[in-house]
Order: C-alpha cells, then structure tokens, then sequence
C-alpha cells in the first residue's frame, strides 16, 4: 500500500523541532538561572522553559505512537503548540528589544548585578566592561532562543497547512467522509479509498 505523503515530512518537521526546543530549553534554563539570581525572571524565559519541555515531551510521542493519534486530534495538537510557540517568539522579541535595545544587542537597560543601568557601549571600568561581556552574551542567548522560535512556529504551520489541505482534498475529492478520524499511521490507499470501497 501507498505511504501517506506527509509521513516522511512529519517525520523530518517533529524531529528538527524536537531537536530546536532542547536548545531553547538549555538557553531558557540558563537564562532564567541568571535572571533568579538578580530576582527578575522575565515571561519570556517561563514561556520558553514550559513550551520546550511540552514539545519535548509531544513531539517524539507523536512520532513514536501515530496508530494512536487521529488527523483530528494531531491537527488540534499542533494548532495548540503553534500558539505556543508564537507566543514565546513574541515575548521574546519584546524581551530583547526593552532589555537589550534591538538585534545587534549593543545596549543594556536593565539593571545588572554589579551596578545600575548603563548603556553597554558606555562601559569604562573592568567591572562595566566584564558586564558588558556577559550581557551581551545573555543578549546573544536571547536571540538564538528567538531565532528558534521563530524556526518552529513556522514549521509547525507549514506542517499544519499541509496536514489540513490534506485531509480537506480526501473529505472532498475522494468522498472520505471518516478522514479527521483516520489514524496518523494509515496508508494512503486508505485515506484515498478506491470507488468500490465508497459504494
């Protein structure tokens, strides 16, 4: 029987997002380590900690166990982690842009550990020039964490417009009135029926 079209790029898209949010994770955790110290943890850091463990848990799961995982329930999933995801990217471009003065993070206005706030390209002192190493650094894991953001929403919808005009051709052109509850492991013989199967 004929695989499913979307089997190999569900497969590619979950993995590389599965991949991408243990980054965010790493950098997540570690920036959010750095802001409990100075007690400012910022949204964008928890949104980042809770998205990237919830895809790491449901990504591989759907790749693992499709038998189980209607095209209904996957497209709700999806939906669900998109928002997620675009929330988080839209934090964390907020994020960036109030603490670090935009992409090429060369401004600091958020108060540091070693003294008040002070545009980095100001620095003078070897603590202010130390500071200004270590933010931007912070700076710098702020905007892989948004890059990668952005990377998964965009798969995440690519995948999820894909999945959905799928399953609306088979609804409509081959008359598979059952296609949102057809399991993600079927074949494309049985998402596409032939005539005698439909009579």
């Amino acid at each position: 029987m004929k695989a499913s079209p979307l089997h190999l790029p569900r497969f590619i898209i979950f993995g590389l997002c599965t991949i991408f949010s243990v980054i965010v994770l790493g950098l997540s955790a570690h920036l959010t380590n750095v802001s409990s110290e100075a007690h400012a943890v910022t949204d964008n850091e928890v949104m980042g900690l809770v998205t990237s463990i919830l895809s790491i848990l449901i990504f591989p799961a759907l790749i693992i166990v499709p038998r189980f995982v209607f095209i209904l329930t996957e497209l709700v999933v999806i939906c669900i982690m998109w928002i997620l995801w675009v929330v988080t990217a839209a934090l964390t471009i907020q994020a960036r842009n109030t603490l670090f003065g935009g992409f090429d993070c060369s401004i600091f206005v958020c108060e540091s550990l070693t003294g008040p706030p002070l545009p980095v390209h100001a620095a003078r002192s070897a603590n202010t020039l130390s500071v200004k190493a270590n933010t931007s650094d912070l700076c710098h894991q702020v905007t892989a964490v948004e890059g990668l953001s952005v990377t998964i929403f965009v798969l995440l919808m690519l995948y999820m417009v894909g999945l959905l005009a799928f399953a609306t051709v088979a609804y409509f052109r081959h008359s598979n009135r059952r296609i949102w509850y057809q399991r993600m492991d079927e074949k494309g013989s049985n998402i596409y029926p032939s005539a005698n199967q439909m009579t």
